[in-house]
C-alpha cells in the first residue's frame, strides 16, 4: 500500500435501512469513559474509551433488546466462545507502518484524545491518537458515530477519517482490519459449538 500524507477517508454505514431517523428518539450521554445511546429510554450501544487499548461499541442490542454482538472479552456470557480476546464487539484497528493497531500484540494502542463530542442531533465524534508501545504518535483519526432507529429497525453509521497527523505512514496490506464487527453467535447461518452455537 502507499504510503500517505494528509488525509485518509472512509465512510461506512452498519445498516441496511435508509429510512430517516427520528432524532428525537435517541438520547445520548456520556461520563466515566463511556458514551452511552438510548432509544426511547431502552440501551441501544456503550461507546467505551477509558482503560483499553482502543474504544469501541458494547454491548449493542436491536430492536426488541436482542443482543447483536458477541460479550466475550468483556464478560463471560454462558454459551459464548472465548477466541480472539481483541474481538470487541464493534471496533476500528488496522495494521499501520508495521505496528499491530487490530490486536495489540506489540503494545501499541488507540487511545481517545478528549472527551467525545455529543452533538444535539443523533450522535457524537471522537479524536483518537495512535500509539506505539514506546510512547510515540503515529497518527490520528476523527471519528463521527450515529445512532437512528424506527420502530423495525436500529442502525449504526460511521465516518472515520485516519490523519497522518506526524509524518508519513503505510496502511498495510493485510486481511484484519480495517473495521470488524463481532456479531452475537445465533446469528450464525449453521450451528458451531466451538463458536458458542448447538
Amino acid at each position: 500500500m502507499p504510503s500517505l500524507h494528509g488525509l485518509v477517508f472512509l465512510a461506512f454505514a452498519l445498516t441496511s435501512s435508509f429510512v430517516v431517523a427520528q432524532e428525537d428518539r435517541i438520547q445520548i450521554t456520556s461520563g466515566d469513559g463511556l458514551v452511552s445511546v438510548s432509544v426511547d429510554g431502552q440501551a441501544f450501544a456503550t461507546y467505551n474509551f477509558k482503560d483499553t487499548p482502543k474504544p469501541f461499541l458494547h454491548p449493542v442490542f436491536g430492536p426488541n433488546q436482542i443482543r447483536m454482538t458477541r460479550d466475550f472479552p468483556m464478560k463471560e456470557t454462558p454459551g459464548e466462545a472465548n477466541d480472539h480476546p481483541h474481538h470487541k464487539s464493534i471496533w476500528i484497528g488496522h495494521e499501520i507502518s508495521g505496528l499491530d493497531f487490530w490486536s495489540h500484540r506489540d503494545g501499541s494502542k488507540i487511545v481517545v484524545a478528549d472527551e467525545p463530542i455529543l452533538d444535539l442531533a443523533n450522535g457524537f465524534t471522537a479524536t483518537s491518537k495512535w500509539i506505539a508501545a514506546d510512547g510515540k504518535v503515529i497518527c490520528s483519526d476523527t471519528t463521527r458515530w450515529s445512532f437512528g432507529a424506527n420502530e423495525n429497525s436500529r442502525w449504526i453509521d460511521c465516518n472515520f477519517t485516519l490523519i497522518a497527523s506526524e509524518g508519513s505512514i503505510t496502511i498495510d496490506d493485510t486481511k484484519e482490519g480495517l473495521v470488524a464487527i463481532r456479531t452475537h453467535p445465533d446469528l450464525r447461518l449453521k450451528s458451531d459449538a466451538k463458536r458458542g452455537v448447538n
